[in-house]
């Protein structure tokens, strides 16, 4: 359920159009291999790629080929995949034991973590991104499933999670825009603060809604017994810890490298208006 926090980031970017240096993961150590065990060291890696593929499917809007060029290469600049999971690795580090990291593994070598990890993989690919939007339809007509979703989700928080991921992404966005403003073109970030909260129960609506097609998506092939198994241990109080050191981390490092990206978009079409 990790994996789909990071595609949920991937699909709030979508839906508007990282990182501690002085820690390292050391490759083969019990930490790397829960991040790599979990699916979460993939999942992260490729995280880049899928926010150039939907800049690249926006690429008819902007006036000149080179501006979506310029954007792809912006990303590859801007996030740091390595610094992200060098700084969830830190703070699991700092709030796990070893006892404890030793327990998570064990569950995420079994038969079970093994297949929703495989699954979780799968589907998040850009190629599987665009086959679930082209399957949504038909996935929440799996009612069944949905109403495993919607457990999932209650369990984890995710809808809250993702908004809180959206109102710092908007508001990086809107900051960064406002760096290349003239003084008296600022714009009053209260005041869309305020705007934002106005449509929040919509966009928690859709938030959720897109959650649910990707866990149906995700899970299709997997058993009932299996998400069953998979539901447990996400209840285990020791999960949850692991989940929520995870999911803060994430959300942190995504502060930072938004923030860098749109600092940069900004400043570049700024340059180029001039």
């Amino acid at each position: 359920m990790m994996k789909m926090m990071i595609k949920m980031m991937v699909l709030v970017m979508m839906l508007m159009s990282f990182a501690s240096q002085s820690f390292a993961v050391e490759p083969g150590s019990k930490i790397s291999q829960l991040l790599d065990f979990s699916g979460l060291t993939m999942q992260i890696e490729g995280f880049p790629e899928t926010i150039k593929m939907g800049i690249s499917q926006g690429s008819q809007k902007f006036e000149q080929p080179s501006d979506s060029d310029s954007l792809l290469t912006m990303v590859d600049q801007s996030i740091d995949t390595k610094a992200m999971l060098n700084g969830v690795a830190q703070d699991l580090v700092k709030d796990l034991s070893a006892a404890d990291i030793d327990q998570l593994l064990t569950w995420y070598q079994t038969d079970v973590a093994r297949r929703i990890t495989k699954a979780e993989e799968a589907a998040s690919t850009a190629g599987a991104f665009q086959e679930m939007l082209e399957m949504a339809e038909s996935l929440l007509a799996n009612t069944k499933r949905v109403e495993v979703a919607k457990q999932f989700d209650r369990l984890l928080n995710t809808t809250e999670f993702a908004m809180n991921i959206h109102k710092n992404t908007q508001l990086a966005v809107i900051s960064s825009v406002s760096k290349t403003m003239n003084r008296s073109e600022q714009l009053d970030l209260t005041m869309l603060k305020s705007q934002m909260d106005k449509h929040e129960d919509q966009m928690k609506a859709s938030i959720q809604q897109m959650l649910i097609v990707s866990f149906v998506y995700t899970y299709r092939d997997i058993s009932d017994e299996d998400l069953d198994a998979y539901f447990s241990f996400l209840g285990k109080p020791l999960t949850k810890q692991f989940n929520q050191i995870v999911m803060s981390g994430l959300d942190r490092e995504m502060e930072k490298a938004v923030k860098t990206l749109f600092d940069n978009i900004a400043f570049k079409f700024s340059d180029q208006a001039k």
